[in-house]
C-alpha cells in the first residue's frame, strides 16, 4: 500500500493529467481532465474559460459534462458571448484513423494526437433548441438537447449517434463564445475513457479531410488551417 507520500504524488499527477475511474458491472467508465483557470487564448471582453471536462460511458452511451469558470450560459440566451463549441470523438481510440478534430484546428499550438470519426456542436442550435452530432463528412447523426446548470453544460450521447460504438473513446473539447474559440481541453493530448488505443501521433495530409461546414469555419479562426 503507498504511503502518504506516494498517494498524494498519485493525486498530483491525477490532477494534472486526464485520469479515469471504473467501477460496477455495467462497465460504467468515467475520465476527466482539470484544465488552469484563466489560461483562455481568444482576445474579446467575455472569454469562456474551461476548468473540468468529464467523460461517462455506459452500456447505452457517453455523458459529457464541461465544467467552467463563470455560469454557463447558452447563445440561444447570449447570442454573443453564451458559450458554444465542439466535442470531438475518436471511437476508435486509433490516431492513424479518422480526420482532424475541431480542437486541433482552433487551437493555438500542440495536438490532441485524435483522429476523429464523429464531433458534437454546440454553436448553433435547431428549431427545438437542440444540438447536433455528426460524422466526419458532416452528416447528421443525432440531435442532443444539452443542459446548463450553474457553471456546467453538459450533454447525453446515445450509441446510436456514434456509429453503435461500445463507447471507449478519445474525447477533446474546445470552446468559445460566437465570436471566438477561447479555450481547449485537454492542452496536451486528450481524454481516454477506457480500451487501449493506438499511440501514434496523428498527422493528416492537408486536403484529404471532408469539407468542414463553412458558416463554423468562418465564425471561428482556424488557428493551424494545414489540418
Amino acid at each position: 500500500m503507498p504511503g502518504q507520500r506516494g498517494l498524494a504524488i498519485l493525486t498530483a499527477a491525477c490532477l494534472a493529467l486526464s485520469c479515469s475511474d471504473s467501477s460496477g458491472p455495467s462497465g460504467t467508465v468515467s475520465a476527466f481532465t482539470n484544465d488552469p483557470a484563466g489560461d483562455q487564448f481568444g482576445s474579446d471582453s467575455v472569454q469562456p474559460d474551461l476548468v473540468k471536462v468529464t467523460v461517462t460511458r455506459d452500456a447505452a452511451g457517453i455523458d459529457v459534462a464541461i465544467d467552467l469558470s463563470a455560469n454557463a450560459v447558452s447563445l440561444l440566451t447570449d447570442t454573443i458571448h453564451g458559450v458554444g463549441g465542439f466535442v470531438d470523438f475518436d471511437v476508435d481510440q486509433d490516431s492513424t484513423t479518422g480526420f482532424a478534430t475541431w480542437t486541433d484546428l482552433f487551437r493555438p499550438t500542440g495536438s490532441t494526437g485524435m483522429g476523429e470519426e464523429y464531433y458534437l456542436q454546440f454553436l448553433s442550435f435547431q428549431v427545438d433548441s437542440t444540438v447536433s452530432v455528426h460524422d466526419t463528412t458532416g452528416a447528421l447523426t443525432g440531435s442532443v438537447r444539452p443542459v446548463f446548470s450553474g457553471k456546467r453544460v453538459s450533454f447525453r450521447i446515445t450509441k446510436a449517434m456514434l456509429g453503435n460504438d461500445d463507447g471507449f473513446v478519445n474525447v477533446s473539447v474546445v470552446v468559445g463564445n460566437n465570436l471566438e474559440a477561447t479555450d481547449i481541453a485537454p492542452n496536451a493530448g486528450h481524454i481516454k475513457v477506457g480500451g487501449t488505443g493506438a499511440v501514434a501521433a496523428y498527422s493528416p495530409t492537408p486536403g484529404i479531410r471532408p469539407l468542414r461546414v463553412g458558416k463554423w469555419e468562418g465564425r471561428w479562426t482556424v488557428k493551424t488551417p494545414s489540418r
